[in-house]
């Protein structure tokens, strides 16, 4: 069995994701709405399963059903390829959570 990657999630000052366990301060996540959403995920209570249709409501406001699902689709498709393929769980199409 892998265990799955640890990583510090700092949101007060600059918002920063970093691997727990490394020596070096390069943050693996840099782009203002991964961020955005990477935090939401952690932080959303209750905690857990998060609908994707309030994301992209919180997110992508102006985008509309198409548009906004492809959006998330891709942000969680980075975010994934940044933090590894199992930091991010799914529930069919419709909600998403961090593990």
């Amino acid at each position: 069995m892998v265990t799955p990657a640890r990583y510090l999630l700092r949101v007060l000052g600059p918002v920063v994701v970093l691997p727990a366990e490394s020596e070096s301060a390069t943050a693996c996540v840099t782009q203002p709405r991964l961020l955005a959403l990477l935090s939401y995920l952690a932080l959303a209570r209750p905690r857990g399963l998060q609908s994707r249709d309030a994301i992209i409501g919180l997110l992508w406001p102006g985008y509309d059903q198409a548009r906004g699902r492809r959006a998330i689709r891709n942000a969680l498709y980075s975010l994934r390829q940044a933090l590894g393929t199992r930091a991010i769980r799914r529930h069919g199409s419709t909600r998403v959570a961090v593990r």
